[in-house]
């Protein structure tokens, strides 16, 4: 009787995830997709990869895990510039992350400013009080 053993050899990925890539989906969210590493480069099943997404703006850094070759993010702030790196990971850890980094922006947030009635009026009354001030020459001289 001859016993044939298969022995998978399982190492953390020697490649990164190709055509990663996305857009901004409003000015909070953007979805961002990507390919697996080459085959040969995998050395494993791909369990899942890893996102590490930095705020050009502040230098704050903060990581995502998918399962799948996409990912939604809904957690981003209107009107700021994003630097996206990705790595996927085996059973044994996390691969390289990808030497091409994904720039995103968000856009501005198209949230209208809204004031209460009474801010209104006050708003109107100094206006009128402030160009009645500068209606006579002589006002307009002092200045």
């Amino acid at each position: 009787m001859v016993l044939i053993l298969y022995l998978n050899y399982v190492v953390v990925p020697s490649g990164s995830p190709l055509s990663f890539g996305g857009n901004s989906t409003s000015s909070r969210s953007a979805l961002l997709t990507w390919n697996p590493p080459p085959l040969d480069q995998q050395n494993g099943i791909i369990l899942y990869y890893i996102i590490n997404v930095t705020v050009e703006e502040t230098g704050a850094t903060f990581l995502l895990n998918s399962t799948d070759t996409y990912l939604t993010i809904s957690t981003l702030q209107p009107y700021r510039n994003y630097t996206c790196v990705i790595a996927a990971a085996t059973s044994l850890g996390i691969g390289p992350f990808s030497e091409i980094i994904f720039n995103l922006i968000t856009p501005e947030d198209g949230k209208k400013i809204t004031c209460d009635d009474d801010v209104i009026l006050k708003c109107i009354c100094y206006i009128e009080c402030f160009s009645s001030h500068f209606a006579s020459s002589e006002s307009l001289n002092q200045y």
